[in-house]
């Protein structure tokens, strides 16, 4: 039943491949929690569903130079261990060009972010955040070089309060970005303030300013295998299973019909 709702509902995780480049996070782990779109699955999102990236406004765009200290542009290249030998040489090519690019111009927001997750993806976690943090100096109002950070510290650097900080952060910059919520549910659930509503509270307020049927969905089963509370657990599949029903995914409301029916009386 789970990988059914998984495969109807649809996720919300961007991946960046080496040959591409652009505004995207880059993440190296199991996604939402029964809720992740594989590759091949159909989407099944509406429009207010679909992540879009905050376009800074070109006031925030201001003189780093006299703020923040350039991250080294000579900072070495190095690949770690088992890192595919086919890849090495197209992972440098991109590497050397965003650097040259940078070099020419250090105002190039979303080079800065392209160079910060090809840090991440050969290791290099001190030099994505370096990144990352001048990409969010260069331009405030973003919210990408935040959830960047984010995961960064979370996952990789291991600083619970300042992942916290700054997806709390890139909320600030756009509440209606979906992955932040999930993020920030990730970590309350499973690294810190697990003491604490936090990964509820957080799913409640991503359903407040998204409507995404994800975050409903996840609200539901975590209620039920963790909190083992059925009450809140058929609340929130019976809202999941209207909202589906309201946009015509028959398939997931089935779905969630047997997961209603499989809840104890």
């Amino acid at each position: 039943m789970t990988e059914r709702i998984q495969y109807i509902a649809g996720g919300l995780l961007l991946v960046l491949l080496i040959a591409g480049g652009g505004f995207y996070v880059y993440r190296d782990f199991v996604p939402f929690p029964e809720t992740a779109q594989s590759q091949n699955s159909p989407a099944t999102t509406t429009p207010k569903d679909r992540a879009t990236v905050s376009t800074p406004s070109p006031a925030d765009a201001t003189a780093v130079e006299l703020q923040s200290p350039i991250p080294d542009l000579d900072r070495p290249i190095v690949f770690p261990a088992g890192f595919p030998e086919e890849a090495k040489a197209l992972m440098r090519e991109k590497m050397t060009t965003l650097i040259a690019i940078l070099k020419g111009n250090p105002a190039e927001f979303g080079a800065w972010i392209d160079l910060g997750i090809r840090r991440k993806q050969v290791e290099d976690f001190e030099g994505a955040r370096q990144a990352w943090e001048y990409a969010g100096a260069l331009q405030p109002g973003n919210n990408i070089s935040f959830l960047n950070l984010g995961i960064l510290y979370h996952y990789y650097l291991k600083d619970f309060p300042m992942a916290e900080q700054n997806l709390r952060l890139s909320l600030v910059k756009d509440p209606r970005y979906p992955q932040v919520y999930q993020e920030l549910h990730d970590l309350y659930r499973y690294s810190y303030k697990q003491e604490t509503g936090g990964a509820i509270e957080i799913l409640k307020e991503g359903i407040k300013a998204t409507g995404n049927i994800n975050f409903v969905i996840a609200l539901a089963k975590y209620y039920r295998d963790v909190k083992n509370d059925t009450v809140n657990a058929r609340i929130y599949f019976t809202e999941a299973k209207e909202q589906a029903t309201e946009t015509g995914n028959s398939e997931l409301a089935a779905a969630l019909e047997e997961e209603l029916a499989a809840l104890p009386k």
